[in-house]
Protein backbone atom coordinates (compact mmCIF):
# COMPACT_ATOMS: atom_id res chain seq x y z
CA UNK A 1 0.00 0.00 0.00
CA UNK A 2 2.86 2.24 0.83
CA UNK A 3 4.64 1.93 -2.51
CA UNK A 4 1.25 2.63 -5.17
CA UNK A 5 0.65 5.66 -2.51
CA UNK A 6 4.44 6.64 -3.27
CA UNK A 7 3.87 5.45 -6.98
CA UNK A 8 0.42 8.05 -7.33
CA UNK A 9 2.84 10.77 -5.43
CA UNK A 10 5.67 10.66 -8.31
CA UNK A 11 3.18 10.37 -10.87
CA UNK A 12 0.43 13.09 -10.22
CA UNK A 13 2.62 15.98 -10.14
CA UNK A 14 4.16 14.91 -13.80
CA UNK A 15 0.50 14.46 -14.76
CA UNK A 16 -0.49 17.89 -13.54
CA UNK A 17 2.12 19.67 -15.85
CA UNK A 18 0.79 18.09 -18.46
CA UNK A 19 -2.61 19.30 -18.24
CA UNK A 20 -1.04 22.95 -17.57
CA UNK A 21 1.54 22.37 -20.96
CA UNK A 22 -1.83 21.16 -22.81
CA UNK A 23 -4.20 23.78 -21.53
CA UNK A 24 -1.65 26.30 -22.59
CA UNK A 25 -1.13 24.45 -26.30
CA UNK A 26 -4.94 24.90 -26.97
CA UNK A 27 -4.61 28.61 -25.62
CA UNK A 28 -1.79 29.75 -28.37
CA UNK A 29 -3.20 27.68 -31.02
CA UNK A 30 -6.65 29.05 -30.34
CA UNK A 31 -4.87 32.99 -30.04
CA UNK A 32 -3.63 32.05 -33.22
CA UNK A 33 -6.40 30.83 -35.70
CA UNK A 34 -8.33 34.00 -34.03
CA UNK A 35 -5.70 36.38 -35.63
CA UNK A 36 -5.74 35.21 -38.40
CA UNK A 37 -9.26 35.00 -38.70
CA UNK A 38 -8.98 38.63 -37.86
CA UNK A 39 -6.52 39.00 -40.57
CA UNK A 40 -8.50 37.70 -43.29
CA UNK A 41 -11.56 39.65 -42.10
CA UNK A 42 -9.30 43.05 -42.34
CA UNK A 43 -8.49 41.97 -46.34
CA UNK A 44 -12.04 41.13 -47.11
CA UNK A 45 -13.07 44.51 -45.60
CA UNK A 46 -10.12 46.28 -47.46
CA UNK A 47 -10.57 44.20 -50.79
CA UNK A 48 -14.57 45.64 -50.56
CA UNK A 49 -13.68 49.24 -49.67
CA UNK A 50 -11.52 49.27 -52.25
CA UNK A 51 -14.02 47.87 -55.03
CA UNK A 52 -16.36 50.59 -53.29
CA UNK A 53 -13.66 53.58 -53.61
CA UNK A 54 -13.20 52.05 -57.42
CA UNK A 55 -17.17 51.67 -58.21
CA UNK A 56 -17.70 55.10 -56.72
CA UNK A 57 -14.81 56.97 -59.28
CA UNK A 58 -16.18 55.18 -62.26
CA UNK A 59 -19.43 56.12 -61.64
CA UNK A 60 -18.66 60.32 -60.86
CA UNK A 61 -16.26 60.04 -64.30
CA UNK A 62 -19.50 58.60 -66.22
CA UNK A 63 -21.96 60.88 -64.46
CA UNK A 64 -19.24 63.92 -65.58
CA UNK A 65 -19.21 62.84 -69.11
CA UNK A 66 -23.10 62.88 -68.73
CA UNK A 67 -23.39 66.23 -67.69
CA UNK A 68 -20.74 67.46 -70.90
CA UNK A 69 -23.19 65.47 -73.43
CA UNK A 70 -26.59 64.88 -72.22
CA UNK A 71 -27.45 62.86 -75.24
CA UNK A 72 -25.50 60.16 -74.72
CA UNK A 73 -28.20 58.75 -72.28
CA UNK A 74 -27.89 56.23 -69.64
CA UNK A 75 -25.04 54.11 -69.17
CA UNK A 76 -24.79 50.64 -67.79
CA UNK A 77 -21.56 49.43 -66.06
CA UNK A 78 -20.06 46.46 -65.34
CA UNK A 79 -17.33 45.95 -62.73
CA UNK A 80 -16.66 42.48 -62.87
CA UNK A 81 -15.97 42.24 -65.95
CA UNK A 82 -14.96 45.78 -67.04
CA UNK A 83 -17.23 47.08 -69.84
CA UNK A 84 -19.87 49.42 -69.98
CA UNK A 85 -22.10 50.83 -72.87
CA UNK A 86 -24.70 53.96 -73.10
CA UNK A 87 -29.03 52.99 -73.52
CA UNK A 88 -31.70 55.23 -73.61
CA UNK A 89 -33.68 55.63 -69.63
CA UNK A 90 -36.35 54.12 -72.13
CA UNK A 91 -34.60 51.17 -73.00
CA UNK A 92 -32.96 49.75 -69.83
CA UNK A 93 -31.13 46.74 -69.55
CA UNK A 94 -32.32 43.63 -68.26
CA UNK A 95 -30.93 40.29 -67.02
CA UNK A 96 -34.32 37.89 -67.67
CA UNK A 97 -37.52 38.93 -67.99
CA UNK A 98 -40.98 36.93 -66.95
CA UNK A 99 -43.20 35.80 -69.88
CA UNK A 100 -46.29 35.61 -67.69
CA UNK A 101 -46.35 38.92 -65.15
CA UNK A 102 -44.61 40.40 -68.32
CA UNK A 103 -41.82 41.91 -65.90
CA UNK A 104 -38.16 42.61 -65.95
CA UNK A 105 -35.50 41.28 -64.08
CA UNK A 106 -32.69 43.96 -63.48
CA UNK A 107 -29.09 43.00 -63.89
CA UNK A 108 -26.41 44.03 -61.34
CA UNK A 109 -23.14 45.48 -61.70
CA UNK A 110 -21.71 42.24 -61.36
CA UNK A 111 -24.14 40.26 -63.94
CA UNK A 112 -22.56 37.91 -66.36
CA UNK A 113 -25.46 38.24 -68.65
CA UNK A 114 -27.04 41.70 -69.74
CA UNK A 115 -29.52 42.53 -72.92
CA UNK A 116 -31.29 45.57 -74.28
CA UNK A 117 -34.63 45.36 -76.81
CA UNK A 118 -35.36 47.71 -79.14
CA UNK A 119 -39.23 47.07 -77.84
CA UNK A 120 -39.41 45.94 -74.65
CA UNK A 121 -43.08 45.23 -74.78
CA UNK A 122 -41.62 42.99 -77.98
CA UNK A 123 -39.53 40.98 -75.83
CA UNK A 124 -42.45 39.04 -74.53
CA UNK A 125 -43.40 37.38 -77.44
CA UNK A 126 -40.35 37.50 -79.32
CA UNK A 127 -40.61 40.06 -81.84
CA UNK A 128 -38.70 42.58 -81.08
CA UNK A 129 -34.88 42.23 -81.96
CA UNK A 130 -32.39 42.16 -78.72
CA UNK A 131 -28.57 43.00 -78.47
CA UNK A 132 -27.24 40.23 -75.56
CA UNK A 133 -24.11 40.87 -73.99
CA UNK A 134 -22.55 37.88 -71.96
CA UNK A 135 -19.54 37.15 -70.22
CA UNK A 136 -18.51 33.20 -70.66
CA UNK A 137 -15.10 32.15 -68.22
CA UNK A 138 -12.69 30.18 -70.74
CA UNK A 139 -9.55 29.47 -71.25
CA UNK A 140 -9.94 29.38 -74.85
CA UNK A 141 -8.96 32.31 -77.21
CA UNK A 142 -11.67 34.09 -79.22
CA UNK A 143 -10.85 32.65 -82.29
CA UNK A 144 -11.34 29.11 -80.87
CA UNK A 145 -14.57 30.14 -78.61
CA UNK A 146 -16.05 31.14 -82.13
CA UNK A 147 -14.96 28.50 -84.61
CA UNK A 148 -16.18 25.61 -82.35
CA UNK A 149 -19.59 27.32 -81.67
CA UNK A 150 -20.48 29.36 -84.45
CA UNK A 151 -22.76 26.71 -86.37
CA UNK A 152 -24.80 26.72 -83.16
CA UNK A 153 -26.33 30.74 -84.16
CA UNK A 154 -25.96 30.26 -88.20
CA UNK A 155 -25.84 28.12 -91.19
CA UNK A 156 -23.03 28.87 -92.96
CA UNK A 157 -24.91 29.25 -96.25
CA UNK A 158 -26.68 32.53 -93.96
CA UNK A 159 -23.14 34.18 -93.48
CA UNK A 160 -22.46 37.76 -95.38
CA UNK A 161 -18.91 37.81 -93.36
CA UNK A 162 -16.96 36.92 -91.07
CA UNK A 163 -13.35 39.35 -89.96
CA UNK A 164 -11.85 40.07 -87.50
CA UNK A 165 -11.99 43.28 -85.83
CA UNK A 166 -10.59 45.36 -82.63
CA UNK A 167 -13.13 46.45 -79.85
CA UNK A 168 -12.08 48.79 -77.54
CA UNK A 169 -8.36 48.01 -78.15
CA UNK A 170 -9.44 43.95 -77.55
CA UNK A 171 -9.37 41.58 -80.42
CA UNK A 172 -11.99 39.77 -81.41
CA UNK A 173 -14.14 38.28 -84.32
CA UNK A 174 -17.76 38.92 -85.55
CA UNK A 175 -19.91 37.45 -88.09
CA UNK A 176 -22.92 39.06 -89.87
CA UNK A 177 -25.49 37.12 -91.60
CA UNK A 178 -28.17 37.26 -93.41
CA UNK A 179 -30.92 37.02 -90.89
CA UNK A 180 -33.37 34.38 -88.75
CA UNK A 181 -34.09 31.18 -90.56
CA UNK A 182 -34.51 27.64 -89.51
CA UNK A 183 -30.56 27.30 -88.63
CA UNK A 184 -29.68 30.93 -88.14
CA UNK A 185 -30.91 32.73 -84.70
CA UNK A 186 -28.86 35.36 -85.12
CA UNK A 187 -27.80 38.44 -87.83
CA UNK A 188 -24.64 39.29 -85.68
CA UNK A 189 -22.53 37.12 -83.63
CA UNK A 190 -19.38 39.20 -81.87
CA UNK A 191 -16.69 37.27 -79.72
CA UNK A 192 -14.52 39.70 -77.75
CA UNK A 193 -11.44 38.75 -76.15
CA UNK A 194 -10.92 39.57 -72.45
CA UNK A 195 -8.71 38.56 -69.70
CA UNK A 196 -9.16 34.96 -68.48
CA UNK A 197 -12.71 35.33 -70.16
CA UNK A 198 -15.29 36.32 -73.58
CA UNK A 199 -17.72 38.87 -74.23
CA UNK A 200 -19.79 37.47 -76.77
CA UNK A 201 -22.58 39.43 -77.64
CA UNK A 202 -25.33 38.74 -79.89
CA UNK A 203 -27.92 40.70 -82.19
CA UNK A 204 -30.93 39.03 -82.89
CA UNK A 205 -31.97 40.94 -86.12
CA UNK A 206 -30.86 44.25 -88.11
CA UNK A 207 -31.49 47.63 -85.91
CA UNK A 208 -29.89 51.09 -86.14
CA UNK A 209 -31.20 51.09 -82.43
CA UNK A 210 -29.28 48.44 -81.45
CA UNK A 211 -26.16 48.83 -83.48
CA UNK A 212 -25.95 52.44 -81.50
CA UNK A 213 -25.99 50.84 -78.19
CA UNK A 214 -23.40 48.26 -79.53
CA UNK A 215 -21.22 51.47 -80.95
CA UNK A 216 -21.13 52.36 -77.25
CA UNK A 217 -19.39 49.13 -75.55
CA UNK A 218 -15.88 50.13 -74.10
CA UNK A 219 -14.27 48.41 -71.72
CA UNK A 220 -12.21 50.37 -68.81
Amino acid sequence: MDHNTTLYRVVHPNRGLLYVVAAGAIIVVGVYYTSQSYVIEEEIRTDEETRRVENQIQQEQIQREQRQNPSSGKVYINIKYGYRFNYPSTNPPYLDFDRVAKTFILPTMESRRVAVAQNQQGVFNGSSPVLDIQAIVTNHSAERWFNDNKESYANSHDVISTKNITVSGKPAIEMITRGRSSATIVHRLRVIQGNEFLIVITQSAPSAFLDGILASFRFF
